[in-house]
């Protein structure tokens, strides 16, 4: 009885382990074959415990989900997976439950310059990456900027929106057709 209940238990874990990465490790060392050779240290690569590199996967490291690309590599640009989840520009999973929206025109088109950010994710959500942050100082006053992303469902469009002390400063979005090309929002009053 005790080794039908160990092998059931072992049959379970594999199940429900199976297709997710626990350990490994990160080397900016492309697997051959690649095209990504050399690369330098641009992009990032992960190696399982079974010294294969990951592929088309999550990895989980340090509490943190990564989506692993089908080059081996972490993604340079925020998509969804082929599972339906998205991820942003350093491949970290993105949370929708969070009190995240996807980004659609009719949200974008409600923001404005002068919005506070609590205004802005009132209307977007939680934002789903920041991009950019910095401090400046012009003669006494200082300036904080910071850059937030939000995205569409399947990462399909993105809007940047730029905080400046708390409210928006500038804010572009671009909407990606089923042809591969863009075109931008349809609200003026924006950067673009």
């Amino acid at each position: 009885m005790k080794k039908a209940v160990a092998v059931l238990l072992g049959v379970c874990l594999t199940v429900l382990t199976a297709g997710t990465t626990f350990a490994g490790t990160w080397t900016h060392k492309a697997p051959a074959g690649s095209g990504y050779e050399d690369s330098g240290d641009f992009y990032w690569f992960y190696i399982k415990d079974n010294g294969k590199y990951a592929n088309k996967e999550w990895v989980k490291d340090k509490n943190i989900w990564y989506w692993i690309d089908e080059y081996s590599s972490l993604p340079a640009v925020a998509g969804a997976s082929p599972d339906g989840y998205l991820f942003d520009g350093n491949g970290v999973y993105i949370d929708m439950s969070d009190n995240r929206r996807y980004l659609t025109q009719e949200l974008y088109n409600q923001l404005s310059l002068g919005m506070s950010f609590d205004d802005a994710v009132s209307i977007l959500g939680k934002p789903h990456e920041i991009s950019s942050r910095s401090v400046y100082s012009v003669q006494s006053e200082t300036f904080t900027d910071e850059t937030y992303v939000w995205y569409g469902e399947k990462a399909e469009s993105n809007a940047y929106v730029v905080f400046t002390n708390g409210a928006i400063s500038d804010y572009s979005a671009y909407w990606y057709s089923m042809d591969g090309g863009t075109y931008p929002p349809v609200e003026d009053g924006a950067s673009v």
